[in-house]
């Protein structure tokens, strides 16, 4: 056979190998920069009409890999035309350690998961103030490297839906 000849050959066997796979993601630059951050999944930042019994969900950037420490805070800012704005008055009302091995990527404060240590006003509260903006915090650390996320969200005027008495969580003492 002659040089072309194989050369085409390889071309047609590469061709074919090729068939049936499905091609890479296509990912935007916004799309891979955004994968190197923690992410709010719920609630959304800057999300309004939130419940006032929020589940805080994220998503953590593959660069932590297995993290060894997840810390979780909630302040309240407030009644504020834009909870960002720098001098913001804000109150830490909770903070949720050893979530990097009971729930490493949310956390219900209401009900928080065994093994879970969380501190501050939140723990006597059954919800959040209504029409109020937070700010929560999550920070990461794992394979030498640490991300932090602050996302903010307003809740509700409307009370939270009520929790049944067997679904209640119970409170440290009581």
């Amino acid at each position: 056979m002659k040089h072309w000849q194989l050369s085409l050959i390889a071309c047609v066997a590469g061709i074919a190998f090729g068939c049936g796979r499905e091609p890479p993601p296509v990912t935007t630059a916004i799309e891979a920069e955004a994968a190197r951050h923690l992410q709010a999944v719920e609630p959304r930042d800057m999300a309004q009409e939130v419940s006032r019994r929020p589940t805080f969900k994220w998503r953590l950037p593959a660069s932590i890999g297995d993290p060894f420490v997840v810390s979780f805070k909630l302040f309240k800012v407030g009644d504020v035309d834009d909870p960002r704005r720098p001098g913001a008055p804000e109150r830490q009302i909770a903070f949720a350690s050893g979530l990097h091995t009971a729930s490493p990527t949310q956390l219900d404060p209401f009900g928080p998961p065994s093994g879970c240590t969380l501190t501050g006003d939140l723990t006597d509260m059954t919800q959040l103030a209504p029409n109020t903006w937070y700010r929560w915090t999550v920070r990461a650390v794992g394979s030498g490297t640490g991300v932090e996320g602050n996302f903010h969200f307003r809740t509700r005027t409307e009370e939270a839906t009520p929790v049944s008495p067997e679904n209640a969580p119970s409170k440290p003492g009581g």
